[in-house]
């Protein structure tokens, strides 16, 4: 193969077809083409972005979109793949990413519920929450992929902060919507409905959600998800006192 033929390359996978120059020889030719081009170097980050985008490589697309500072191919790729990214164990990236975007950049609602979504899926409330403050606790788009963003990240939300006064109905259902057709989202909702159903002691309802996240996950190969409902499951089945089950999900999640 080209590998055993090429000295000055590597296939870094097993999967076959993807090829790197030698790690010494890239980082050579980025510090030229910066030292030479910086332009040059800006622009191909943003091809290498749409190609990344349009081959189903969103994480990377948004690296190469950030190295590029073209910021609005980084607010759309937050706006359009983020969720994907959140499901797929990249919240991290997702936020390094909203970071890096310039104060004036990326305004939507839509994409600073993401925003919220990304830092809750990082653990931190207190980003989670400022931001909230700043939007307001109720959609201000009627769409309902709006509706159910924002439902989806306040159940996440009030759960992280042990609100037992929070509006928990009412968000499982604003979380509902046949009609919105973004797969990562609907995959979110329903696993955050599952995990608020289970800490209301609801576990007959939580079992449910989570089994059908459970299964949307695997379908689409969102490991990060399949994780979390096997681990809220395994809850929901030693309420049962189904132990040998229990910890037959545990060793799985």
């Amino acid at each position: 193969g080209l590998e055993q033929a090429n000295l000055i390359v590597h296939e870094p996978g097993t999967d076959g077809g993807w090829y790197r120059y030698h790690s010494l020889l890239r980082s050579h030719l980025l510090a030229e083409l910066t030292r030479r081009e910086a332009l040059a170097e800006r622009r191909l980050h943003a091809e290498a972005a749409h190609w990344l985008d349009a081959s189903d490589l969103p994480g990377p697309a948004l690296a190469q979109a950030v190295a590029a500072r073209d910021w609005d191919q980084v607010a759309d790729l937050v706006a359009h793949r983020g969720l994907r990214l959140l499901a797929s164990d990249g919240a991290t990236d997702l936020r390094n990413a909203i970071d890096a975007l310039p104060a004036d950049t990326g305004s939507a609602p839509s994409l600073r519920w993401i925003e919220v979504l990304a830092a809750l899926g990082d653990g931190d409330l207190p980003a989670a929450r400022a931001v909230i403050g700043r939007l307001g606790r109720t959609a201000a788009d009627p769409a309902p992929r709006t509706r159910v963003l924002v439902a989806t990240a306040l159940l996440h939300e009030a759960r992280l902060r042990g609100d037992g006064d929070a509006p928990f109905d009412e968000l499982i259902e604003s979380s509902r919507d046949d009609t919105v057709d973004d797969p990562d989202l609907v995959l979110l909702a329903t696993l955050n409905r599952g995990i608020a159903l289970l800490w209301l002691g609801r576990h007959g309802d939580a079992e449910v959600e989570l089994t059908r996240a459970l299964r949307t996950a695997r379908r689409g190969s969102r490991h990060h998800v399949v994780v979390e409902c096997l681990t809220y499951l395994s809850v929901c089945i030693a309420v049962r006192c189904d132990f040998v089950a229990m910890d037959q999900l545990a060793r799985k999640a």
